[in-house]
């Protein structure tokens, strides 16, 4: 297929979470064997996926600027994906942007693995306990079922990038 997909809006997931892990940085910076780091900028634009359009499997890109903006208590939310793709069982991506000082649940577990970048801001993160910060550009990986929480702790809004990932594995606890 020739040109730009404008792919729909899928919507969100039924008790949908969002989380944010810091694995081995610190504000982007090596504190361990692992750094995991990535220019948000590619995610200002658009953010690109493969998915099925009439049954045929495709890529999509998600203009960043057409993304519907939810208000929420907390700031805001942009619904990216939400299905099933050819490798996962589920897909759910989506943007949430925290008010300074906000939180945008309590800290919680699941089963399915989670990426998150951060767009703009800074992020304090615990996961099993330990706590740490990351800003622009920072890639965090979520393992399944660690406990894990965030806030935004910069003087102004934190925008970060969620991506749920569910496998058949994940799925059967």
């Amino acid at each position: 297929m020739a040109g730009r997909v404008e792919a729909p809006n899928y919507g969100a997931q039924p008790g949908g979470q969002e989380g944010f892990v810091l694995a081995g940085t610190d504000h982007g910076h090596p504190v361990g064997d692992t750094l995991i780091s990535m220019r948000t900028t590619l995610f200002a634009a658009a953010l690109a996926i493969t998915l099925s359009v009439n049954g045929q499997e495709t890529s999509a890109v998600f203009d960043w600027d057409k993304l519907v903006v939810k208000k929420t208590a907390t700031g805001e939310r942009r619904e990216i994906i939400n299905r099933p793709t050819a490798t996962m069982k589920n897909l759910e991506s989506h943007a949430t942007t925290l008010e300074a000082g906000l939180v945008p649940h309590a800290p919680h577990r699941h089963m399915d693995e989670e990426i998150v970048i951060v767009k703009e801001g800074t992020m304090e993160v615990t996961i099993e306990g330990k706590t740490q910060r990351g800003g622009p550009g920072s890639m965090f990986f979520i393992a399944s079922n660690e406990m894990h929480g965030s806030k935004n702790v910069g003087a102004g809004r934190a925008t970060y990038i969620v991506l749920r990932i569910v496998t058949e594995a994940s799925s059967k606890h």
